[in-house]
């Protein structure tokens, strides 16, 4: 882990936040709770955090999906989502709303929660990689050409 990751639970059951909380925290990472839609959107946009765990039944987790902070972060491709679900049940969503989507059972082991989310941040610093390298490739192929251009 090259830097401290922030994350986000959004979560209303005292006894989940209780063992997510424990297990994110000893894995070394930043770690902000709310139990609500509308607190999620501030603390977001406060302290921007790179994953957000969500527990898919709390209302209005919709808002906090098409707020203008969560478009510009899913646009940049520098945020992931972790759906937290029941094991049974019927859910009106179960789609992509972010490019680095995790979908996690509330009833897994706490050893492999923090693997699965250690493999999303993993994913997203790979592919942040990846797009600064083309960032750059791309300045340097501009210089290149505006250099060339102001020799003739």
């Amino acid at each position: 882990m090259n830097k401290p990751y922030k994350i986000l639970l959004i979560e209303d059951d005292i006894n989940i936040v209780e063992i997510l909380s424990y297990n994110i925290k000893k894995a070394g990472y930043n770690l902000f709770v709310t139990d609500n839609s509308d607190d999620a959107i501030s603390v977001s946009v406060k302290e921007s955090p790179d994953l957000i765990i969500l527990d898919s039944t709390i209302e209005g987790t919709h808002h906090l999906l098409k707020s203008e902070f969560f478009k510009e972060r899913n646009k940049k491709g520098d945020i992931c989502l972790a759906f937290l679900m029941e094991k049974s049940g019927s859910y009106k969503y179960i789609e992509e709303f972010c490019k680095y989507t995790e979908y996690i059972y509330k009833a897994v082991k706490p050893g492999i929660f923090i693997t699965r989310i250690k493999e999303l941040l993993n994913k997203l610093e790979s592919l942040q990689l990846k797009a600064h390298e083309r960032e750059l490739n791309s300045e340097h192929q501009s210089v290149f050409i505006n250099v060339s251009k102001a020799k003739k």
